[in-house]
């Protein structure tokens, strides 16, 4: 459980760290390749021991939990989410669009 808890502030470390260096856009723009760079670079780093190397895979984990949270933060789009904009998606146009050259 500690493993889990030490991964969790490595993983919010990691991401305030390239937030500050990379900027929040960016961050999220490159979020799948500092994923797979973070997830299979870090176990490299800490081949030595166990514990480190089962902490950095969860801090890979975590920080692929939290950067997709973030990416569904800030790209979601008011107008669809479900309880916004249903009922303008259901209306069928009345006439039909026509050109005064028909």
């Amino acid at each position: 459980m500690d493993l889990i808890l030490f991964a969790l502030i490595s993983a919010i470390g990691f991401v305030l760290v390239l937030t500050r260096a990379l900027g929040l856009k960016r961050l999220l723009k490159w979020r799948k390749a500092l994923d797979i760079i973070l997830t299979f670079g870090m176990p490299m780093l800490m081949v030595g021991t166990f514990s480190g190397m089962l902490t950095s895979f969860f801090t890979g984990l975590w920080f692929t939990l939290i950067t997709w949270l973030l990416n569904t933060i800030v790209n979601q789009d008011i107008r669809q989410l479900s309880f916004y904009g249903s009922q303008e998606k259901d209306k069928k146009t009345v006439g039909s669009y026509c050109s005064s050259r028909s």
